[in-house]
């Protein structure tokens, strides 16, 4: 599948190009594509914007377009995230925009967190927008960052200076083809001695001179990081030579210094080129001894691999006849507990048949206390009932004992008339 289509060198017109830039989307394979040097000019921004949205295009050239402000402005827009979460790296030199172009772009390009390289060599920013390079190197992790032939002088470097200062992920700055003078290039030195991570630099072509001598030689003895440092055809003397050299007998991470086409006498390049290639040398017998340290040292790794290899395997056997010995266990234990639930289940029942005979045993108990309530109210009914007799028969008792004393009474009356009659008769008859 096309994964690489390159259209260049054409000077097609509007509906050309989006003819074109709806096949681009259309195909998911194409991941680099290159539309250099085809005046697509400013009209040809929003399709731009299209291919970089809707396409899987990780790296795009759009150089010497004439895209303008006004089609850098469209373009833009399609930068930030998630718009542009595939693409990588965009080429935008020479396409005359500056101001208005630029401060879009910046813009856009701070809310981006996928894109690594930017190339903006060969267009003129002006003094008033350079400020936003600060903050577009402060969010958007940029990895290489190309401005140059932009125009750039001491004041640029200010802003320069400040962006390497806050940024923690570029690795290689371009800055050739530019008009930076000495105290312009001490400014991005000491930008350079802040930043963690720059591994090239490149400022070939500048007007730096030999009163920048003390800060290089700071650079090339104090930076632990940088690798590369391009130049070349500056106004760089003998002064600053002679400074190089000394640095360059101390320990530096420098690999590659290039000094040419500066006013340099070739006998102080040869001294440069020779300490450079011995500082080379010294770096790969350090890391030939570094490797040999850890060929050594994987051996000793090896031996103590093989015998943590040996001791996990034994772990291995011991920990294979732990978990035999646990399944085991878990099945004596799931037998147990089956055995409990049984039991458990029988217990149950027996206590529930306990429940229902207390249940029952309540109920009749409930049912003898109403009896007994009920016996005992006709107990208390019929006591009544008797205790009434009873007194019926007293209060009887008492009356007849009453008319007995009347009878008595009167019995007595009659014998005492009797007895009266009786003592009359007798007197008539002895009379």
């Amino acid at each position: 599948m096309l994964s690489y289509l390159k259209i260049s060198g054409y000077n097609f017109n509007y509906t050309i190009f989006k003819i074109i830039s709806e096949s681009i989307v259309l195909s998911k394979s194409i991941t680099n594509l290159d539309l250099s040097k085809n005046t697509i000019g400013q009209w040809g921004g929003l399709i731009i914007y299209n291919i970089i949205k809707n396409s899987r295009v990780q790296s795009i050239n759009l150089s010497n377009n004439e895209l303008g402000d006004k089609g850098v402005s469209q373009l833009s827009q399609a930068l930030e995230y998630p718009y542009s979460i595939n693409l990588k790296k965009i080429y935008l030199s020479y396409n005359q925009f500056s101001g208005q172009g630029f401060l879009q772009l910046c813009d856009h390009i701070s809310k981006n967190e996928s894109l690594n390289e930017l190339y903006l060599n060969g267009n003129n920013f002006g003094q008033g927008q350079l400020s936003l390079i600060t903050s577009l190197l402060n969010c958007c992790p940029i990895k290489k960052l190309n401005l140059s032939n932009c125009q750039l002088d001491d004041q640029s470097s200010e802003y320069i200076k400040q962006s390497l200062k806050r940024n923690k992920s570029l690795l290689i700055l371009d800055l050739s083809n530019n008009q930076i003078y000495s105290n312009g290039f001490e400014k991005i030195i000491e930008g350079m001695m802040s930043h963690p991570g720059l591994l090239e630099v490149k400022l070939g072509n500048n007007r730096i001179g030999d009163k920048s001598a003390a800060s290089l030689s700071q650079l090339i003895l104090n930076n632990k990081v940088l690798k590369k440092l391009e130049i070349e055809n500056n106004l760089i003397g003998e002064i600053s030579a002679k400074e190089v050299i000394k640095s360059l007998k101390m320990k530096t991470s420098l690999s590659y210094l290039g000094l040419k086409k500066n006013p340099i006498n070739s006998n102080s390049l040869d001294k440069i080129s020779a300490i450079l290639k011995s500082n080379a040398l010294l770096e790969e017998e350090k890391q030939l001894s570094k490797m040999k340290k850890e060929i050594s040292l994987s051996s000793e790794v090896k031996i103590r691999r093989d015998k943590l290899i040996n001791g996990c395997l034994e772990m291995k056997k011991q920990v294979v006849a732990k978990l035999k010995e646990l399944e085991f266990l878990e099945k004596s234990l799931e037998a147990t507990r089956i055995l409990e639930k049984n039991e458990g289940d029988t217990l149950e029942n027996e206590l529930n048949k306990i429940i229902s005979a207390i249940q029952s045993v309540n109920m009749e108990t409930i049912t003898i206390e109403d009896k007994v309530h009920q016996m005992n109210l006709e107990h208390r009914e019929d006591c009544n009932n008797k205790r009434n007799t009873i007194q019926k028969i007293k209060t009887e008792n008492s009356q007849l004992t009453h008319e007995i004393e009347d009878l008595k009474i009167l019995l007595q009356i009659k014998e005492a008339e009797i007895r009266e009659k009786q003592n009359e008769e007798d007197s008539l008859v002895a009379f």
